[in-house]
């Protein structure tokens, strides 16, 4: 239950960009480090917990059919080509071409 509200927490605060660790644990009235041990405990790392977000949340605002640039900036990115970069690490291809070929 807390780790969803972590998660709630992060994708309402990414269209005003990216929410910090320390942000994010003083919103749970925690300091940075307990927060980061209590995600331990529960098996998560929060950049690999903000990867997976935006990840998922790309891939859903893409098959809304939302531009590039509308998808980087509702996923906190200050800029397209972040975004892209961020993808392609994400799934080895550029938004474009996955898209185009895997989201036919």
């Amino acid at each position: 239950e807390w780790l969803k509200q972590v998660r709630t927490f992060v994708v309402e605060a990414l269209p005003n960009g990216l929410p910090s660790l320390k942000t994010t644990a003083e919103h749970f009235e925690q300091n940075e480090r307990t927060f980061q041990r209590a995600l331990a405990r529960l098996g998560v790392n929060f950049q690999e917990l903000i990867d997976e977000l935006r990840m998922n949340l790309a891939l859903e605002y893409m098959r809304a059919d939302y531009g590039f640039l509308d998808i980087a900036l509702m996923l906190g990115y200050s800029e397209q080509s972040a975004f892209h970069r961020a993808f392609k690490r994400w799934t080895g291809v550029p938004p474009s071409r996955y898209k185009r070929e895997i989201m036919k």
